[in-house]
């Protein structure tokens, strides 16, 4: 099993005494209601998209092979029944 990353934050002063860097990977087995973290909790690959960063230079619909993506004015739509994920995984092997 190849553990997921999720996050790397550097300069990490909030988790305890001193600066180091915190790895935050998912699976996470703790379900408390004011979890910061929900999206580690499942282990399993998934796409995290925020319309809020998204620039809108449509690059990654034009590398999709399998055009999953569309480009909307609420943001980049992923058809969850074509997407494989491809992209991840190839960065993660």
């Amino acid at each position: 099993m190849i553990p997921l990353i999720f996050d790397i934050r550097r300069y990490s002063i909030n988790d305890g005494p001193g600066i180091r860097i915190t790895l935050f990977m998912k699976g996470c087995p703790l379900r408390f209601t004011w979890c910061h973290n929900t999206e580690s909790q499942s282990p399993k690959l998934q796409k995290l998209y925020t319309t809020s960063k998204c620039i809108g230079a449509q690059d990654c619909i034009e590398v999709c092979p399998e055009d999953a993506l569309t480009f909307t004015p609420a943001g980049i739509v992923t058809d969850g029944e074509k997407c494989t994920l491809c992209a991840f995984r190839s960065s993660i092997v």
